[in-house]
């Protein structure tokens, strides 16, 4: 009977565990989707009860732009140099300036 308890306290922590990691990446995936997603797209998507259906609108003149930029965090510093990480994200920015023109 001990040993039927202790393995039973054993699964129960390893799934307290699991559940735990499995919110974080949850929390994780919801700040990426808003981060990449407008916020009520974002929403949209998120929702567990939302049909299969796609959500699309149409516009004239629009594009989309995933870039990624490597080793950008070995760049990327908040120091005195580069005014706490602000010349870092004014590069980014120009990036962005130079492809929407």
């Amino acid at each position: 009977m001990e040993y039927i308890n202790r393995l039973d306290f054993v699964w129960k922590k390893k799934l307290t565990e699991q559940h735990q990691e499995a919110q974080l990446t949850h929390e994780i995936n919801t700040i990426l989707i808003q981060n990449i997603l407008p916020l009520q797209i974002a929403k949209i998507y998120m929702d567990p009860n939302r049909s299969n259906e796609g959500h699309n609108r149409s516009y004239q003149n629009i594009s989309v732009m995933f870039a990624s930029i490597p080793n950008f965090m070995d760049f990327y510093a908040e120091n005195d140099l580069n005014d706490q990480g602000i010349k870092c994200l004014q590069l980014l920015n120009e990036i962005i300036v130079e492809f929407d023109q």
